[in-house]
C-alpha cells in the first residue's frame, strides 16, 4: 500500500549487540503468532527452523490433527511451547527471533476477524461498508468499535488478507485499486517519519529488555551447568561407593569360600591324626543265626575255680594250673569267657 516504506526499517539496529543474534521479525494477534508476513535473515538458524517447519506434520502428527493453522501452528510450536526443541535451548531461542507490531508488514482490512456472534467475517464476500478507510473509523461488527492494533491504516506497507481464500477476489479487488492509484493519504513519506520513529522506539525498549534477559539467562544456565556438574559427581560417587560394596561383598564370598575349605581340610586332618593314635577298634563276625557255630574267644589268663563241677565226669584242672595266654576254647553260647 505504501511504496515509499523501506524494508531495511524494520531491521533491529547492527551495531546492537544484544539483538545481534536476531534472526526472526515475526508478528501476533488474537490467535498467536501470525506467520502470513514475516521478516527472516538467511543463516543457517533460519534453515533449521523452516526445515522443522516443514517437517512438523510428519514428527507432530498426532498434534498436527488438532491445530487449526499449519505453518502457522507450526511456528507456534516451535517458538513458544515448552517440548519443542527450542526450549533445550539457552533462553529456549528467544535471542533468535521477536515479535513486532503488526501494523509495520502485516496489517489486516478488518478491525475484527469475527462479528460479535462468533462469525467468521471473511466466509462472505466484502460490502462497500466493509472496505475501511484506514482511520479510527471502524465497520460496525458488533463490537466496541475499539480500534485494535492490527487494523490497517493509512500509511501501513502491506495489508494481509488471512483466511480469505473463498472470497478473496471480492475483498482483494478494491485494495488493489487503490494501491494503484498511489493516494497521498496512503502513499506517502510522512507517515514514514512517524514510524521510523516508532520502530527506533520499540528496538531501544527490546534491546533493554534483551539484555536483561541474556544476563538472567547466563546466570541461569551457569546455574544448570553448576547443578549438572554436582549431580555428575554425586552419581559417580554413588557409582564408585556401589562397586567398593560390590567389590567387598565379592571379597568376602571369596574368603568364606577359602575359610570352609580349610575347615573341611583341617577336620579330615583331625580325624586321620585321631584314627593313627587310637587305632581301629576290634570286629566281632557273627554267622547268621541257626548254623552250627563256634566263637573264638581271646582268653588272658583263668584263674583256678574251687566251683563244683556242674556235671559227673567234669575234669578241673589242677590248683596250680594255667591255660596258656592265647588259648582257644570251644563253647556253645554266644557270650565271652574273659575273666
Amino acid at each position: 500500500m505504501n511504496i515509499e516504506t523501506p524494508l531495511d526499517m524494520f531491521l533491529p539496529p547492527v551495531n546492537s549487540t544484544s539483538l545481534g543474534d536476531v534472526d526472526l521479525i515475526i508478528t501476533t494477534n488474537w490467535d498467536g503468532l501470525n506467520s502470513g508476513v514475516f521478516a527472516m535473515r538467511v543463516c543457517p538458524w533460519s534453515v533449521s527452523l523452516l526445515s522443522a517447519v516443514l517437517a512438523y506434520p510428519i514428527y507432530e502428527a498426532p498434534r498436527m490433527e488438532k491445530d487449526r493453522f499449519r505453518d502457522q501452528s507450526a511456528f507456534q510450536f516451535l517458538l513458544e511451547h515448552k517440548e519443542s526443541p527450542l526450549a533445550e535451548t539457552p533462553m529456549q531461542g528467544r535471542d533468535h527471533w521477536v515479535k513486532v507490531p503488526m501494523r509495520w508488514f502485516n496489517s489486516l482490512p478488518v478491525n475484527n476477524a469475527f462479528y460479535k456472534n462468533g462469525t467468521w467475517v471473511f466466509a462472505k464476500n466484502m460490502t462497500h461498508a466493509m472496505f475501511d478507510n484506514g482511520t479510527n473509523e471502524v465497520y460496525d461488527d458488533g463490537h466496541d468499535g475499539k480500534v485494535n492494533p492490527w487494523k490497517v491504516m493509512q500509511g501501513d506497507m502491506v495489508v494481509h488478507f488471512a483466511g480469505s481464500s473463498n472470497v478473496r477476489d471480492s475483498w482483494m479487488e478494491p485494495w488493489v485499486t487503490r494501491a494503484e492509484a498511489l493516494l497521498p493519504e496512503w502513499n506517502n513519506a510522512t507517515t514514514q517519519v512517524v514510524l521510523k520513529e516508532e520502530v527506533a522506539a520499540f528496538w531501544n525498549k527490546t534491546e533493554e529488555q534483551m539484555t536483561v534477559d541474556k544476563a538472567k539467562s547466563k546466570v541461569e544456565e551457569a546455574e544448570k551447568a553448576r547443578l549438572k556438574k554436582q549431580k555428575q559427581k554425586e552419581e559417580k560417587k554413588a557409582k564408585e561407593e556401589k562397586e567398593k560394596k560390590e567389590k567387598e561383598r565379592l571379597e568376602k564370598e571369596r574368603m568364606d569360600k577359602e575359610r570352609k575349605v580349610e575347615e573341611e581340610e583341617e577336620k579330615k586332618r583331625l580325624q586321620k591324626e585321631e584314627l593313627a593314635k587310637n587305632g581301629t577298634p576290634a570286629k566281632t563276625t557273627q554267622k547268621p543265626a541257626g548254623d552250627s557255630k563256634k566263637v573264638v574267644v581271646t582268653v588272658t589268663q583263668v584263674k583256678t575255680s574251687t566251683a563244683t563241677p556242674a556235671a559227673a565226669g567234669s575234669q578241673i584242672p589242677p590248683a596250680n594250673s594255667t591255660l596258656h595266654q592265647n588259648s582257644t576254647v570251644p563253647h556253645e553260647k554266644d557270650t565271652s569267657l574273659r575273666q
